[in-house]
C-alpha cells in the first residue's frame, strides 16, 4: 500500500485499477485446474452375471476422506429409481469400489449417480449386453466450482482493500471513494460467488448444509449486508461507524476462514 501514498488520484486509480485485474486474471488462470478434483472424476460400472451385483469403481481425490467424500449413490434402472445409498464417508482418498445387488435383462440401462458432500457429481451408463455391460459413458458436473471458487476469493481481496484504504490511506481526500466503490464490488463478488455455491449444491446434491463451509458462507452473507446497510448510515456516525468498522472486521475473518476450509475441502490446503 506504500505506492498509493506517492501518486495522484488519477495514476493511483490506474494502478489499483490494474492490480485488481491481475488478481482476476491469476484467479482464474490457477484455479480451475486443481478445483476441478472437487467432484468425484471418474465412474466404471461393471456387471456379474453369475453374482447378480452391479460394482461401482469411482475415483475422488480428495485430502479427507471422512471429512469430504462421495456421500451418496443413485441407482436407475430404465430410467426409474432403483436403489439409494447413503454414506458418512469414503472407503479411500482416491479410488474404491461399492457393490450392489441387481437383477437385470439383456437390453436394461443401468445408470448411477455418485454425489459428493461438498457438491458436484458424476453419472455413468451401462447397458446390458447378454451376460455384461457394454456402452459406457460418464457425465460429470464441476463446471461450476472454478468460477464459485474464483469468485469468493475475488471477493475477500476487495474487501480486504477496501479495508485497507479505511485503515491507512485516510490522508487522501478520496480515500473513502474508493473504500465505498471497492466494498461495495467486494460484496457484490461475494454474493454472487456464495450464490453460485447454493446452485451447485441445489444441481447435484440438493443438501445444503452438510459442511461447516456452507454454515460460514451464510453467516458471512448476513454480515456483508448488514455492513453494506451500516455503511449507509454512516452520516449519522458515533455507534453507527463503531458497528461497522468491527461487522466489517468480522466479515473479513468469516471471508479468510470459510475461502481457508473452501480451498482444505479440494485438497489445495
Amino acid at each position: 500500500m506504500s505506492v498509493v501514498y506517492n501518486c495522484d488520484h488519477s495514476k493511483c486509480t490506474v494502478k489499483v485499477t490494474a492490480v485488481l485485474l491481475l488478481f482476476v486474471f491469476l484467479a482464474f488462470a490457477t484455479l480451475p485446474g486443481p478445483v476441478v478434483a472437487h467432484s468425484p472424476s471418474g465412474i466404471i460400472l461393471g456387471y456379474d452375471s453369475e453374482r447378480e451385483t452391479l460394482t461401482v469403481s469411482l475415483s475422488h481425490d480428495v485430502a479427507d476422506p471422512n471429512t469430504h467424500y462421495v456421500y451418496r449413490v443413485e441407482i436407475r434402472k430404465n430410467g426409474a429409481v432403483y436403489h439409494e445409498q447413503e454414506y458418512t464417508l469414503q472407503p479411500t482418498d482416491s479410488t474404491f469400489n461399492y457393490d450392489y445387488d441387481l437383477a437385470v435383462e439383456a437390453g436394461d440401462v443401468i445408470e448411477v449417480t455418485a454425489y459428493c458432500n461438498v457438491g458436484g457429481s458424476i453419472t455413468g451408463r451401462i447397458e446390458i449386453s447378454g451376460s455384461s455391460g457394454t456402452d459406457q459413458t460418464a457425465v460429470t458436473s464441476s463446471v461450476i466450482l472454478p468460477y464459485h471458487a474464483g469468485i469468493m476469493i475475488l471477493g475477500f481481496i476487495f474487501i480486504l482493500t477496501g479495508a485497507l484504504v479505511a485503515r491507512f490511506i485516510k490522508r487522501k481526500t478520496w480515500w473513502f471513494k474508493v473504500h465505498k466503490i471497492v466494498q461495495i464490488f467486494g460484496s457484490i463478488l461475494s454474493l454472487v460467488g456464495v450464490s453460485l455455491g447454493f446452485y451447485m449444491v441445489s444441481v447435484t446434491t440438493g443438501q445444503h448444509f452438510m459442511v461447516p463451509h456452507a454454515y460460514v458462507a451464510s453467516a458471512t452473507i448476513i454480515l456483508i449486508l448488514a455492513n453494506l446497510a451500516l455503511g449507509l448510515q454512516l452520516k449519522k456516525g458515533g455507534g453507527v461507524r463503531v458497528a461497522h468498522r468491527w461487522v466489517g472486521r468480522a466479515v473479513l475473518i468469516l471471508l479468510l476462514v470459510n475461502v481457508a476450509i473452501g480451498l482444505s475441502l479440494v485438497g489445495i490446503l
